[in-house]
């Protein structure tokens, strides 16, 4: 079990549900949705980042690494061509509440248009740090091109946590 930087602790609240950091691409066209959620499961199995839940433990909360909720991509068909619409949808799927006690902390949805798509990623504050997002989609490019996925996803949550207490020691 790893401690929770005072940052990710503030976050986490005693796991209570909050809305999520998103990150929205916008991708040309309409990808294969079958492939893309190939590409995220495999992705998900290997980033222990994605898969982290806060357990209680005698010291506070802890992260531990579960092999449970690990969660798959939605797909949503747009039936707007405005731009409102979109942004709408998107702004939806960012206010659902995330635990990261319970179930996958974390939510990947394709909102697939006739001309253009988008991949939308939330996940609760607690899980992820925003340094944190541009390996995570590095490797799902990677695994939705068939590449070998680089295995260095999981963040290095000890030093994270080394970190933290460093500069509150100062």
């Amino acid at each position: 079990m790893l401690p929770l930087t005072e940052t990710q602790a503030r976050a986490v609240r005693h796991a209570v549900p909050a809305s999520g950091r998103r990150a929205v691409f916008r991708l040309p066209g309409v990808p294969d949705s079958e492939r893309l959620a190939r590409a995220l499961t495999r992705v998900a199995e290997q980033c222990q980042a994605l898969r982290w839940r806060v357990v209680d433990s005698e010291d506070g909360p802890r992260y531990q690494v579960h092999e449970y909720g690990l969660n798959k991509l939605e797909v949503i068909d747009l039936d707007v061509a405005d731009e409102l619409g979109v942004l709408s949808t998107i702004s939806m799927l960012g206010d659902r509440p995330l635990r990261i006690d319970t179930g996958a902390p974390w939510a990947m949805t394709l909102l697939r248009g006739q001309t253009a798509s988008f991949l939308v990623f939330v996940c609760h504050p607690g899980l992820l740090d925003r340094f944190s997002l541009q390996p995570l989609f590095r490797a799902l490019s990677q695994a939705f091109s068939d590449e070998p996925v680089d295995a260095r996803l999981s963040l290095d949550q000890q030093a994270l946590a080394s970190a933290d207490r460093h500069s509150r020691s100062r």
